[in-house]
């Protein structure tokens, strides 16, 4: 077995380097997590909104084959 090589001198600042990389990324990854929910949920109110007219309450009934409200 092959001795192990000791890790360069700067090894402490490239996993500094690297760990500031992982925390952009999951950074950005809730970002775009928060950003997709944040999308979903106004357009859901939105279409909601402009479709409350299904809400309404009305009344309807037929009697001797003539509609009446």
């Amino acid at each position: 077995m092959a001795p192990r090589s000791r890790p360069p001198r700067d090894a402490a600042a490239t996993r500094s380097m690297a760990r500031r990389r992982r925390r952009r990324r999951a950074l950005a990854a809730l970002a775009l997590t928060g950003a997709l929910i944040a999308g979903t949920a106004y357009g859901a109110w939105r279409y909601i909104d402009e479709n409350e007219y299904l809400l309404d309450e009305h009344c309807e009934a037929v009697v001797a084959g003539r509609l009446s409200a």
